[in-house]
């Protein structure tokens, strides 16, 4: 996906990485959306790709008991 690698350059984390780098993680890269309130993984789920933030708020949250969550972070 072309319009990855503009994103991987920008990223503190990424943008020092060799650009053959880049375009290997911009091949495997594909675009989501989230509604308001989506869930994007919970905890326990497997990892099996990292996610670049590119608009909006994410908020973690922890499960508690009785079926409440604190939430841990907005970034």
């Amino acid at each position: 996906m072309d319009a990855a690698l503009p994103l991987l350059r920008a990223s503190r984390l990424f943008g020092q990485l060799d650009p053959r780098h880049h375009a290997t993680f911009a091949r495997s890269a594909r675009r989501s959306r989230y509604e308001r309130g989506g869930v994007l993984w919970q905890a326990g789920d497997p990892v099996r790709e990292f996610t670049i933030i590119v608009s909006g708020v994410v908020k973690i949250c922890a499960p508690m008991r009785q079926g409440h969550s604190a939430i841990v972070g907005i970034f």
